[in-house]
């Protein structure tokens, strides 16, 4: 049986919704939004934001759920990945230098559409589709919150 992870990550977009920022780490040759595996105790939404601003500096507040993926990177594990779109915090900028502590990222970038034609990134949909699916993927924002036990 294959050990199942749940990974959160962000489709972060710039204010004008003309960038994406991705990140890359230096084990790879691809782009890749933010995000990383889901911590026991934290909420989904927590998982995210932490991971965009571990990985990359940024505070960003999250918009709605996009996609789930699953894909088994090798022969022992099956990943669950959940993709939110995200936006900067007002007066949040991407740090020009950061460093993900513990972390395996080691840049991060904002990227145009034209600039993602030539670039390899996974999931390889974020090359065309990710604009028009924040466009018509207009969803009530998803995420549904219990309160803790005693709280009212």
């Amino acid at each position: 049986m294959k050990k199942m992870r749940v990974v959160c990550r962000a489709i972060v977009l710039d204010e004008k919704q003309e960038n994406l920022l991705l990140v890359r780490n230096k084990d790879t040759n691809f782009w890749y939004p933010p995000g990383g595996g889901w911590e026991t105790g934290e909420s989904l939404a927590d998982c995210v934001i932490r991971e965009i601003l571990e990985e990359t500096g940024l505070e960003a507040t999250l918009d709605r759920f996009l996609y789930l993926q699953e894909f088994s990177p090798n022969s022992a594990e099956v990943y669950l990945e959940m993709f939110w779109l995200a936006y900067p915090k007002k007066n949040s900028v991407l740090p020009q230098v950061h460093s993900d502590h513990g972390g395996i990222v080691t840049e991060s970038r904002w990227f145009s559409k034209a600039e993602l034609a030539s670039l390899k990134v996974f999931p390889e949909r974020l090359k065309q589709q990710v604009w028009d699916d924040v466009k018509t993927l207009s969803l009530p924002n998803q995420f549904l919150t219990q309160k803790k036990g005693g709280e009212k």
